[in-house]
């Protein structure tokens, strides 16, 4: 027959072995968890913002121009990916008018040269920004 000090010991050691258990358990979870605030760390975070203005009194913009902002550790990533221009700086407002000198100097460039020397993709590029934007008069 058991005394209740034995039943006391058998339940006291059920208990540490139980604990023991969800200890392991919980130091399998924290280690998962790690790896995966690691992996969501090192994703960029993206965001979608519009560019009304090009900062060039001769040029307006005829339609707000759709960008992408990626956000990393350490560079900031601004893109119109259907003319597939990018530019990239340190801050989000640097991307973004680095952007813009991209895409002014990409429809000067298309702008200039004749449908005929352009491949597919150019004059297609070529249709768009013509189509956003337009040099003003006077």
């Amino acid at each position: 027959m058991k005394t209740s000090f034995m039943r006391l010991l058998e339940d006291k050691e059920e208990i540490t072995d139980r604990l023991v258990k969800i200890e392991m358990r919980l130091g399998r979870l924290e280690t998962s968890l790690q790896e995966l605030l690691e992996i969501v760390s090192e994703r960029a975070h993206t965001k979608q913002t519009w560019v009304r203005d090009l900062h060039r009194d001769d040029l307006e913009v005829l339609s707000p121009i759709p960008i992408t902002i990626e956000e990393f550790d350490d560079e900031v990533v601004a893109t119109w990916p259907e003319v597939e221009v990018y530019a990239s700086a340190e801050t989000e407002s640097e991307a973004i008018a680095k952007l813009k000198q991209e895409i002014v100097q990409l429809f000067e460039e298309l702008r200039e040269t004749p449908d005929k020397e352009l491949g597919k993709l150019p004059r297609s590029w070529k249709r768009i920004l013509l189509g956003t934007i337009r040099i003003k008069n006077g």
